[in-house]
């Protein structure tokens, strides 16, 4: 179907406001052409593929352009958007800056909430077994569980007990993106798990899964936010085509082409 009058002007004056708002904004041809496009096609203008592929260099744009193109369809639909990022720099960048700025400066009134993969997040079950810790409960269980693929160094050992003292503490809810120190790749595949490995509602420490809290929190912001976005340390894609509400609330996702 066509774009409606209503939702061109609404994206028109969206994009007006910006412009007035924002000192130093460029009015660029090829970035109201993005949008337009990326609303046409999410609108169903081309068909019910609903697909487009945009690419730009860094920094003429794309996330206003997105956004803009998107938002106004989205709720004419009735239906939310997924973003999709490749990193979580972007995924901080759209979180902390883009979305709050879009908020505030273009008229258009929505909310947004973040999700995440589990392997953003420390699994307690292997932080407490790479910690040396046992319990009577984890005897039970046969499964595979953590444990060092090589000679842990002094550092990594001291991340480990230091995040199960923060987990103790309440002073840390096992967000690796929130940890204050830098973690390599090798220790992040540690220290998190993935579907196959989760325990699920067996796991002795199920009551305090990091993870299984922030579903709930997720799921829960999910159910009154248009804008939601996910950030996969492997395939942010994949993470939103499996993890998207459903076919009759979010039609489409976006991914910007960096």
């Amino acid at each position: 179907m066509p774009l409606t009058e209503t939702t061109k002007t609404q994206i028109r004056e969206a994009l007006g406001a910006i412009r007035e708002a924002l000192p130093g904004f460029r009015n660029r041809p090829s970035q109201r052409r993005m949008i337009a496009e990326i609303a046409k096609t999410l609108a169903g203008e081309y068909g019910d593929s609903r697909i487009i592929a945009c690419e730009a260099g860094t920094g003429t744009g794309k996330s206003l352009s997105y956004l803009l193109g998107a938002i106004p369809v989205a709720q004419a639909l009735g239906k939310q958007v997924v973003i999709s990022t490749a990193t979580v720099a972007l995924q901080e960048q759209l979180l902390n800056r883009d979305l709050p700025a879009l908020a505030t400066h273009s008229g258009l009134k929505f909310s947004f909430a973040l999700g995440k993969g589990r392997r953003r997040y420390a699994c307690n079950l292997n932080l407490a077994r790479l910690a040396g810790e046992t319990s009577p409960q984890e005897s039970l269980f046969d499964e595979p569980v953590a444990a060092w693929k090589h000679a842990p160094q002094a550092s990594e050992l001291a991340a480990v007990k230091a995040m199960r003292q923060a987990q103790r503490e309440e002073t840390w809810n096992g967000d690796l993106d929130a940890w204050p120190e830098a973690l390599s790749n090798d220790f992040i595949q540690t220290v998190t798990t993935d579907r196959h490995g989760c325990l699920g509602n067996v796991c002795p420490h199920i009551r305090h899964c990091s993870f299984s809290g922030h579903e709930i929190t997720y799921a829960t912001a999910r159910s009154s936010s248009p804008i939601t976005t996910w950030s996969s340390p492997t395939s942010a894609w994949a993470a939103v085509s499996y993890s998207r509400p459903s076919k009759t609330r979010c039609s489409y996702s976006t991914r910007p082409i960096i």
